[in-house]
């Protein structure tokens, strides 16, 4: 799973990046998918993380090839932490409080959302678990290109961590990153947990 670019050395422009880790992650089997997301759970268990309260976890777009983050989440009710997931609102990511019972719907973008929860100030939240395609080396990461994360973290308190969750290892560089790009506290793979925190 190594982060060596397909177009070349010299081309790490976000569009080429997104268009080229899609088509990665594309390739992984259902069998793959679930090994590398229980790999990503057994790292972050190993984390001193979990005296948190509130958690902020990205919920699996089905046939995007994400991180199946349902074992996190379920991971967090069995700890009695407050799971939190998105909504979104317009052009906004609303912080969802749920818990075992709540019922679900397809929202905007194929992604599942709560139909009850509470909603919960993003400055309440401790950890926030953030998808993304890659990351490079001091922690700026590629999504889909919406924005709604960037926005949503720039609510976050000044001290929450913000991990990025990915099947690829970091790569050198990306260029073309914005002031209004938030980079990531840790990026946790299968095989590394990889902090950019100096």
């Amino acid at each position: 799973m190594s982060g060596e670019n397909y177009f070349g050395k010299n081309d790490m422009t976000k569009n080429r990046l997104r268009k080229e880790y899609k088509e990665r992650r594309k390739a992984f089997s259902e069998g793959q998918i679930e090994n590398f997301s229980q790999k990503i759970l057994d790292r972050l268990k190993s984390m001193p993380i979990w005296n948190a309260e509130y958690f902020h976890v990205f919920v699996p777009i089905r046939g995007k090839n994400e991180i199946n983050t349902t074992p996190i989440i379920n991971n967090l009710f069995t700890m009695n932490k407050k799971a939190v997931v998105p909504k979104t609102d317009g052009m906004e990511l609303l912080a969802c409080q749920i818990n075992s019972n709540t019922k679900w719907e397809i929202g905007n973008f194929g992604v599942p959302e709560p139909i009850d929860y509470k909603l919960i100030a993003p400055d309440l939240i401790n950890v926030v678990f953030v998808p993304m395609l890659i990351c490079d080396l001091d922690g700026n990461r590629i999504g889909y290109g919406g924005g709604y994360y960037d926005r949503f973290m720039s609510k976050l308190n000044k001290d929450c961590l913000k991990i990025g969750l990915n099947f690829f290892e970091p790569i050198q560089r990306i260029e073309g990153v914005e002031p209004t790009d938030i980079p990531l506290d840790y990026c946790v793979t299968p095989d590394e947990i990889v902090s950019f925190v100096s």
